[in-house]
C-alpha cells in the first residue's frame, strides 16, 4: 500500500514538471510571441532574422527572457560599412561565417545584453555592459544634440513675441547697439545613445521596443566584438551563453520543488 501511494506520488511529481516547466521555460504569462517572432513581423528586421537562422541561433533566442536585444536594421547589412560589404572586402560570404567557423552566431550574441531588460533611460553614459557573447562587453555613449539658434530682432518688436516665446521654449535675452536684441533659441534636448563596441559603433535609431519582459533597440550598425573578422571567435552549442536560451530562475525552481517531492515520496516508501 505504501509503495503504491509512493508510486502515485512520484507520477504526481513528474506531471507537475511537464506540465509547469515549459511556461517557466520560454513564455511569460500572458505573451502570445517571443524575440524571433517579434522581429518576423518587423520588415525593417528581416536580414537580422535570416542572419540568425542561418547561424542556427532562432530557437535559442525564441526562448531567452530578460533581455535587451539591439537588432540592427536592414541598412545596417547592406549600407555604408554594412555586415555585407566587409564580407566582401574580406573575400567572405555569409555561408562561410555561418557554416563550421560559426563567427555570425558569436556577432549575435555580442548584440544581446542578458539579466535584465533596459530601457534607454536606464542606459546611464560610459555604463560597460556584459553581452551574451562570454567576456564581450559594449560601452553606452550618450551625446546631447540640442540646438541653439540665434535671433536678432528690433528692440521695439512688440513684447508680446517674447511673452509667447516664454511659453514653448527656453531663451537669454541680450541687447545690442541701435536698439536690438538677440534672442537665443535653445531647441528641446535630445539625447542621442550610442553603443560601442570592440571592433564598430552603433546609434540607436529607435528605443524601448517591448517583446513581454524584453527590450528591443533598433540600431543602425552590426556591432562586432573585435576590429577584424578573421578575430571573431566561432560559436558553437558549447560557447558558454549565459541568461540567453536557458531556463529561467522560475522552471529551475520548479524543477527542482518537483523533484523533491518524488524523492519525499521515495523516502516515505
Amino acid at each position: 500500500m505504501a509503495y503504491s501511494m509512493a508510486v502515485r506520488s512520484c507520477v504526481l511529481a513528474v506531471m507537475l514538471v511537464l506540465a509547469v516547466a515549459p511556461g517557466a521555460y520560454a513564455a511569460v504569462e500572458g505573451c502570445s510571441t517571443d524575440l524571433i517572432q517579434a522581429m518576423k513581423n518587423n520588415p525593417d528586421l528581416s536580414i537580422f532574422v535570416q542572419v540568425i537562422d542561418a547561424a542556427d541561433l532562432e530557437d535559442r533566442l525564441s526562448k531567452t527572457n530578460n533581455a535587451t536585444l539591439l537588432a540592427p536594421r536592414n541598412d545596417a547589412f547592406n549600407g555604408t560599412n554594412g555586415l555585407y560589404p566587409l564580407l566582401q572586402a574580406n573575400n567572405l560570404t555569409l555561408e562561410q561565417v555561418t557554416g563550421d567557423n560559426n563567427r555570425a552566431g558569436s556577432i549575435i550574441l555580442y548584440h544581446i545584453i542578458p539579466g535584465s531588460p533596459l530601457t534607454i533611460n536606464q542606459l546611464s553614459d560610459n555604463k560597460v555592459l556584459s553581452t551574451g557573447l562570454y567576456g564581450a562587453t559594449i560601452t553606452v555613449d550618450k551625446v546631447n544634440t540640442g540646438n541653439t539658434v540665434s535671433i536678432v530682432i528690433p528692440f521695439t518688436a512688440s513684447f508680446s513675441f517674447i511673452t509667447s516665446l516664454v511659453a514653448c521654449i527656453l531663451y537669454s535675452v541680450r541687447f545690442q547697439p541701435n536698439h536690438q536684441m538677440s534672442v537665443s533659441v535653445f531647441s528641446a534636448s535630445q539625447v542621442r545613445t550610442n553603443f560601442i563596441g570592440r571592433g564598430s559603433n552603433a546609434t540607436v535609431t529607435s528605443a524601448d521596443l517591448r517583446v513581454c519582459n524584453n527590450i528591443v533597440h533598433i540600431i543602425n550598425r552590426v556591432l562586432l566584438p573585435n576590429t577584424t573578422l578573421s578575430a571573431v571567435p566561432g560559436y558553437d552549442d558549447d560557447t558558454p551563453t549565459p541568461g540567453i536560451g536557458a531556463a529561467s530562475s522560475l522552471a529551475i525552481g520548479t524543477w527542482v520543488f518537483a523533484l523533491t517531492g518524488a524523492l519525499a515520496a521515495a523516502l516515505s516508501m
